[in-house]
């Protein structure tokens, strides 16, 4: 994998090419609602710009759900960073964004390319919430970002060959690992890998998340890709490496001391 890409907890990924950087649901507040805040540390360092920050070239949500999406934090980094900001119902500063049809548009962030296409979330409760997934292709890959929709296998085919080439990877939600509307996606979408995230710290998992976790990792269909749970507030395959030694940058986002989730 080419791309460097860190989880902090919820849906929070933050995407960097040694260029561009774009952080993804990654301005959260979910603690009362049975998922995480947003790091303390990791909050303060955003919001001053101090330290030896990766810089933040677009902020981009699937929804405005408060485990994704804080509107408090939103507002104290908006003028910080010269930021490409989408926020589906809520606010868009979209820069070259350009809808190639009804609820699907193009946005290009630095060497950033990215697909966004309306989804339904999941759940009849949340139906009418404005929700976007997307297609993010940086360093000549491409991975699709859930976040909470309610997936359909027709629409993988579209993702699939937009750009004409095998999608590196596929971040879903452990209700869509255990789906079988879900999986038959995933099938169409053919992943190189599926990362399970959109799960909460340990002390914050009063719903059982971890646990659900758990039994939909031994459930993961064995012709799929095994399902890859994503560590909190760590680099996804081991990009920290090349980060500190060709960029200088040491324990960037705070302290990465983390429990196992399962």
């Amino acid at each position: 994998m080419q791309a460097n890409i860190f989880h902090t907890a919820n849906s929070g990924l933050y995407f960097w090419d040694g260029e561009t950087g774009i952080l993804v649901d990654g301005l959260y507040r979910g603690g009362a609602y049975g998922f995480s805040d947003l790091p303390q540390k990791l909050e303060q360092k955003i919001i001053s710009g101090e330290g030896n920050l990766p810089p933040i070239s677009g902020l981009i949500f699937t929804h405005c759900h408060p485990d994704h999406f804080g509107p408090d934090l939103l507002a104290a980094v908006k003028s910080r960073y010269n930021a490409t900001i989408y926020a589906p119902g809520y606010l868009a500063n979209s820069g070259s964004a350009r809808f190639i049809r009804p609820g699907v548009f193009r946005l290009r962030i630095g060497q950033a390319y990215i697909l966004g296409c309306a989804t339904t979330h999941d759940g009849a409760a949340f139906a009418d919430t404005p929700h976007y997934s997307y297609l993010l292709r940086m360093a000549g890959e491409s991975f699709f970002i859930a976040g909470d929709a309610k997936l359909q296998g027709s629409e993988a085919d579209f993702y699939r060959g937009y750009h004409g080439e095998p999608i590196e990877g596929a971040f879903i939600n452990v209700y869509q690992a255990l789906l079988p509307n879900s999986i038959a996606f995933l099938r169409r979408l053919a992943p190189q890998h599926i990362y399970l995230y959109h799960l909460p710290a340990p002390d914050d998992d009063c719903n059982g998340f971890i646990r659900l976790a758990q039994q939909a990792i031994r459930r993961f269909p064995q012709d799929l890709p095994s399902l890859e749970l994503v560590r909190q507030m760590d680099w996804i395959g081991g990009s920290e490496t090349v980060w500190d030694k060709e960029r200088g940058y040491h324990d960037l986002f705070g302290n990465q001391q983390h429990r196992s989730l399962l």
